[in-house]
This record gives C-alpha cells, sequence and structure tokens, in this order.
C-alpha cells in the first residue's frame, strides 16, 4: 500500500505545522506525539468541527456507560452530535477490516490512540491501562507497545520508517533509549504481529477525506469488550478512575 500524493501532503504539512511547535527539551516521542495532534486537528477540521478550547464541556454520559457510549460521546464524537467518520482511529480499524485482518487486530486499531484522552506522552501505555481488564491481554498488550514499534521499519510487514518523522527529525535521529527496549522486547513476543500491525495501519489512517462505516466497527469492540454491568468508571476496577476522568474531564476536584 503507497500513500496518494493527497495524502501525503497532508501529513507533511501536518508534520511541518507541529514542528514549528516543538520546544528545547521535548524528547522524540513528544514531538512525535505533537505531530499525531496536529494530524488529529486537522482531521476534525477537514470535517468541519472546528476546535473548542480546552475547557469546552462534553456532551454528558448515561448513568451507566458501555463501551459503545465512550466511543460515541468520547473516542470519535462531533460537536453536531454524530460521528467523526474521518477519526484516524475509524480508518485504522476500517483498513484493518477491509484487509481482512483478525477481529482482535480491527479492536487494537479501534482503540489505539485512546491513551491521548488520559495523557500524551506514553499515550499507548495509558491506552493499555485503560483497557486492561476489559480486552483479551493481547489487544491492551498490542496497544502499550505499538508506540514503540511505530519509531522502527519492518520490511517483513512492508512498514517502513513514516517519512514525516525523516523530514521533522532527519535521518540519523536515534529514539529514547525506553523505545529501542520496548521494541526489541515486542520483537521477541508472540503477539508481536498484532501490535505490528497497529503500526501498519496506523501510517495509513489520515486521510481528510474519509467517510468510515463505523457501525461494523462499533459492533466487533462491543463483542470483545467486557463492560462491567455498574458501568466503565463505576466498578472498583483499579483503573476505574482512569473512565471517569474521561467522563468528566473539566472537574475541578
Amino acid at each position: 500500500m503507497e500513500l496518494n500524493r493527497k495524502r501525503r501532503d497532508f501529513m507533511r504539512n501536518a508534520a511541518l505545522a507541529a514542528a514549528a511547535t516543538f520546544t528545547p527539551g521535548m524528547t522524540f516521542a513528544q514531538k512525535a506525539d505533537a505531530v499525531e495532534d496536529e494530524l488529529e486537528r486537522r482531521l476534525m477540521l477537514a470535517q468541519g468541527m472546528g476546535m473548542g478550547g480546552g475547557t469546552t464541556e462534553p456532551p454528558p454520559m448515561p448513568e451507566k456507560p458501555t463501551i459503545t457510549d465512550f466511543m460515541r460521546l468520547r473516542f470519535y464524537d462531533a460537536p453536531d452530535g454524530g460521528i467523526r467518520q474521518n477519526s484516524h482511529m475509524l480508518q485504522s480499524a476500517n483498513l484493518a477490516l477491509k484487509a481482512g485482518y483478525d477481529e482482535k487486530v480491527v479492536v487494537a486499531c479501534a482503540l489505539h490512540d485512546t491513551g491521548h484522552q488520559i495523557r500524551r506522552v506514553d499515550h499507548g501505555h495509558w491506552g493499555s491501562n485503560l483497557i486492561e481488564g476489559y480486552v483479551d491481554e493481547e489487544i491492551s498488550w498490542a496497544i502499550k507497545y505499538h508506540q514503540s514499534l511505530r519509531f522502527f521499519p519492518d520490511p517483513d510487514y512492508n512498514y517502513e520508517y513514516p517519512e514525516m518523522y525523516i523530514r521533522i527529525f532527519g535521518e540519523d535521529y536515534v529514539p529514547d533509549e525506553y523505545q529501542k527496549a520496548h521494541h526489541d522486547y515486542a520483537k521477541g513476543h508472540e503477539w508481536y504481529h498484532t501490535a505490528r500491525v497497529i503500526t501498519v495501519n496506523d501510517v495509513y489512517g489520515w486521510d481528510e477525506d474519509a467517510v468510515v462505516d463505523y457501525e461494523p466497527i462499533f459492533e466487533l469492540v462491543a463483542k470483545h469488550f467486557r463492560t462491567p454491568p455498574e458501568g466503565l468508571g463505576f466498578d472498583n476496577s483499579h483503573n476505574a478512575h482512569f473512565w471517569r476522568s474521561i467522563i468528566w474531564p473539566n472537574r475541578p476536584l
């Protein structure tokens, strides 16, 4: 699969805009996350959503929210109450679905950047922490390690080091040591394939004109997700507070 020119230009322009915001002392991972933030911002603008301020109040959640509620009202929500059908995660999941990958791979792609809802840096780790215990361990593991794998090519999967990283950081830039250690560990793991395929679909999921049929993806995620009867955020699990922070992101206390 090759990036078409329009998509490549879209990614390059977003990367250059993000680079203008870099500050001294930022790590490679922080810069890469800033690039993804700018890409997602431009996808939202392409759908006519605009960008609200950081204190904009999100739509209210049901009393006992399910994973489908979080997808509709937090992960892929649009200001008009609909769904952002060009959402990066939806695009990634749709690519995996069309390519015939295992359902676990599709679910992992659909949730791979949910960690951004909590914190930008190490978003794969935060996303893994968010969903662990609610999905098969392979899915949460893959989401954790895709974060590091994206910085390292793998010719067996036709995954090349992203061109936009080369343009921003240079040909000889070396990722943080912990990212390399995580890559080396993941490379020998039985679930490496699932994490690596996230990166493959990740790099192509930036089409500003995409209109994804999201219902099949929602159904697959719900099928593989164990929503507690009390609702996510209220089941007294070790990570329930993560879900509450997404329900009420602007609560002062």
